[in-house]
C-alpha cells in the first residue's frame, strides 16, 4: 500500500505544471483564443489530449 504522500505527489505536480498556462489562460480576452492557446498546446505537445478536454470543458469552450 502506497503513503497518501506518494499519491498526492504526482497530482501536485501537475497542477503546478498546469499554472502557468492556466495563468495565460485567463489572461487572454476571448473565448476564442483560449481554445486557440489549448490547441496549439495540444499540438505543440506541451499538453496531452486529456489536459486539452480537461481545459476546454473548465473554461465552457466547446463551442468557442
Amino acid at each position: 500500500m502506497q503513503a497518501i504522500g506518494d499519491l498526492i505527489k504526482p497530482i501536485i505536480a501537475r497542477a503546478y505544471a498546469m499554472h502557468g498556462f492556466q495563468q495565460m489562460l485567463n489572461d487572454c480576452p476571448s473565448p476564442e483564443g483560449r481554445k486557440n492557446l489549448i490547441v496549439a498546446a495540444y499540438e505543440a505537445g506541451a499538453i496531452d489530449g486529456p489536459d486539452a478536454q480537461l481545459l476546454i470543458e473548465a473554461y465552457q469552450l466547446e463551442t468557442a
